[in-house]
């Protein structure tokens, strides 16, 4: 093959307009482009928004802090964190099935030792709870067989196991107040 002089000029100027093009386009650092959500289900299927919303207002208490669909592990989810004013719930919904998964609820303040007044307690004040009775607070909340029962950090830590489910609990060894509760789907 004879290729003339202006051919090669312009084989050549359109290969350096593509590399310039293609560089361009890898360069692009639009924030349009990095919060694509690869996933593996159809859109199509999902729940939508508002029917999370509605599953969320049955799960939680309090107002919707954030809210958004996310992904892990190529599965579509609906992140959700709600408050309402001494607790916060942070949770996922299944975007295709609306099961809720890693449910947590933390108290806002946190604090292990604070009642529901704000007073604290100590073991000079009350006495702690035995291990059936702290069992029996939160036995409306979870199923299953306790796993884990301890005294850590003047905290009750209870682990409880229902199949692929498993509930930990953070408890005021004194009151019986939830610190903490997580709920994980395996």
């Amino acid at each position: 093959m004879n290729l003339t002089k202006t051919n090669k000029w312009v084989i050549g100027a359109a290969a350096v307009g593509a590399l310039a093009i293609g560089g361009v386009a890898l360069a692009d650092d639009r924030d349009d482009l990095v919060n694509v959500i690869p996933v593996t289900q159809n859109s199509a299927d999902f729940i939508g928004e508002e029917r999370a919303k509605e599953i969320a207002a049955e799960t939680g208490k309090g107002d919707i802090v954030s809210f958004s669909l996310d992904t892990d592990d190529g599965r579509a989810h609906y992140d959700v964190e709600m408050k309402d004013g001494q607790l916060q719930y942070e949770f996922d919904i299944d975007a295709v099935t609306g099961d809720v998964r890693d449910y947590e609820e933390d108290r806002e303040d946190d604090d292990s030792n604070a009642t529901n007044n704000g007073t604290v307690t100590s073991a000079t004040d009350q006495k702690m709870l035995t291990q059936d009775e702290a069992v029996a607070k939160v036995q409306d909340r979870v199923s299953g067989t306790l796993t884990k029962f301890e005294l850590d950090d003047n905290q009750y830590e209870l682990e409880f196991r229902d199949g692929s489910t498993e509930y930990e609990i953070e408890m005021n060894p004194y009151t019986g107040d939830i610190i903490e509760f997580e709920k994980d789907n395996d």
